[in-house]
């Protein structure tokens, strides 16, 4: 990455001379480093042509959830702790992962469902039994 100094010189001596390989060949001899690419250089130029500064410009980012609609998801699963995130995404007419993202980062809350796989049947402990006495028979014949 290069230094802002560097930038400058970059774009000082690519607004002189309007040629990106000779900007990259004297870099090389005044810095005794690798170039940044012609792409680059053309990019700052033109950055520092439209703003007349090389900072990095603040970037936009995702707009954070209203507190509106954390307290509405929040609702939602107080009335209805069972609900999936997208029936309640369609409910709330909210995206899904937003939902979610609201239910774990901002309420904390994590999914938790208790669910029988297998029931267990009054014989079940002698079909157990059984088994483990055939096992152990194999293996004595073995």
């Amino acid at each position: 990455m290069a230094t802002p100094q560097q930038k400058a010189f970059c774009v000082l001596r690519f607004n002189k001379c309007e040629s990106a390989i000779t900007v990259q060949r004297d870099f090389r001899r005044t810095y005794g480093t690798e170039a940044p690419t012609a792409q680059s250089i053309r990019r700052w130029h033109q950055t520092f042509q439209e703003s007349g500064c090389l900072c990095a410009q603040k970037r936009s980012s995702r707009p954070r959830t209203s507190d509106e609609n954390i307290e509405r998801v929040r609702q939602s699963f107080v009335r209805s702790p069972q609900k999936s995130t997208r029936r309640a995404g369609l409910e709330l007419d909210l995206p899904h992962s937003t939902v979610w993202r609201v239910l774990r980062r901002r309420l904390t809350l994590k999914a938790y469902r208790i669910q029988l796989l297998q029931a267990l049947l009054p014989d079940d402990k002698q079909k157990r039994i059984d088994f483990c006495n055939f096992i152990s028979e194999k293996q004595e014949e073995n």
